[in-house]
């Protein structure tokens, strides 16, 4: 069935048998505007969803709608700062205040369905997504899946994260001549329709024709951040060591780089498979991007959470 969009603003209703739904959800978060795109029934089990860096929402639809019909109400927000969800000034970024935010959805999310805060839920996290799941209190947290997020990316993995920061102070002549920007470069192959929206929605007008509404403050905020908080030794190791039993890794096989390339690498997979056992980390073939769309990984997740094995 086709994805439903609407914008919904009173409580939530059940869906109808087997219906996958996407809405979007405009929330109160800690006193700011979130806005939330959610697919499947509101009061089934909870799933909360992280982006990444400069991402929004839209990447998860494929995930998402899979993850639906396994019987979950998925919740993914738009960050602080992208896309939909306004900007909210410096000091309020960070995997810290961004993990804040996650809880505070669920709280909201649980409340307005089931009439009650505190129950647990389930997480989802890609790339700054994944270090926002990492860095979690994960004592209402019952399962977690993480895209191509462990420890400190390689090199070149880093360079090409700042690549797609560059296009959030541009200004592009048309939707269409920004989206083909991004096709241009090569690296979502294929360009799925989710991509597809995914960058068609995140534009704005200006004069002289769009450009990102992501603030490029937020990302420069949380960027510096990162490099902050991975300066602390052993941090990474120390959060494997607080995931719930049944925590998913899906690392992306293909580098975005010939050189360094790798978000997650061979040394941090050997420590983390030390640590935690392989039984639930897995390799697909696709790049730090097309994870989030590889049909293996939409099938993995799915199973993940109707408990067949991955």
């Amino acid at each position: 069935m086709a994805n439903q969009i609407a914008r919904v603003s009173g409580p939530l209703q059940a869906l109808s048998s087997g219906q996958v739904s996407e809405r979007l959800v405009q929330r109160t978060i800690r006193g700011q505007t979130i806005m939330c795109r959610e697919w499947g029934k509101p009061g089934d089990p909870l799933v909360i969803g992280a982006h990444g860096l400069t991402s929004n929402s839209i990447c998860f639809a494929d995930i998402a709608t899979a993850v639906a019909k396994t019987g979950r109400h998925v919740v993914v927000p738009d960050l602080r700062g992208r896309n939909l969800s306004p900007a909210t000034g410096s000091q309020t970024y960070g995997w810290t205040n961004h993990g804040k935010d996650l809880i505070a959805i669920a709280d909201a999310v649980v409340s307005q369905t089931r009439g009650a805060s505190g129950k647990t839920f389930s997480l989802i996290g890609h790339s700054m997504g994944g270090y926002i799941v990492l860095d979690m209190p994960k004592d209402r947290v019952d399962s977690v899946v993480i895209l191509d997020a462990l420890g400190i990316p390689e090199s070149g993995a880093v360079q090409s994260v700042g690549g797609s920061v560059n296009r959030l102070d541009k200004t592009f002549a048309s939707v269409d001549a920004y989206v083909e920007s991004i096709k241009g470069k090569g690296i979502i192959k294929p360009f799925t329709k989710t991509w597809d929206r995914h960058f068609r929605e995140e534009v704005v007008a200006v004069k002289g024709g769009v450009t990102p509404r992501t603030d490029k403050a937020a990302i420069d905020e949380d960027t510096a951040y990162a490099l902050w908080r991975s300066a602390t030794p052993f941090i990474f190791p120390r959060m494997w060591k607080t995931l719930p039993e049944r925590t998913l890794v899906v690392r992306a096989g293909q580098p975005m780089s010939p050189v360094l390339g790798r978000f997650i690498s061979d040394p941090d997979t050997f420590a983390y498979k030390a640590i935690r056992g392989d039984k639930l980390f897995k390799t697909v073939d696709a790049n730090h991007y097309t994870v989030l769309t590889e049909p293996n990984t939409v099938r993995l997740i799915a199973n993940f959470f109707k408990g067949e094995s991955v």
